[in-house]
């Protein structure tokens, strides 16, 4: 059984993390050869001002969904 090339010579991987958290993921990519083409699909700022976290907590509560995808959410 072959052993398929783990090299990415060629590639180009479209990189969609947040813009500080894709470095990790581009040095990898390019350590395999390829060419990572950053392109953030999500922004993280920060909470809006002025709404406590119980405020934020009772949002929540109130929802009929709340949907978390992923540790930035």
């Amino acid at each position: 059984m072959r052993v398929p090339d783990p090299s990415l010579a060629g590639k180009r991987v479209w990189v969609t993390r947040p813009a500080r958290q894709a470095a990790g993921l581009c040095g990898l990519i390019a350590a395999r050869q390829g060419v990572a083409v950053k392109m953030p699909t999500l922004a993280i700022l920060p909470a809006r001002e002025g709404l406590s976290l119980s405020a934020r907590a009772r949002r929540v509560r109130e929802s009929d969904i709340v949907v978390f995808i992923s540790r930035n959410a």
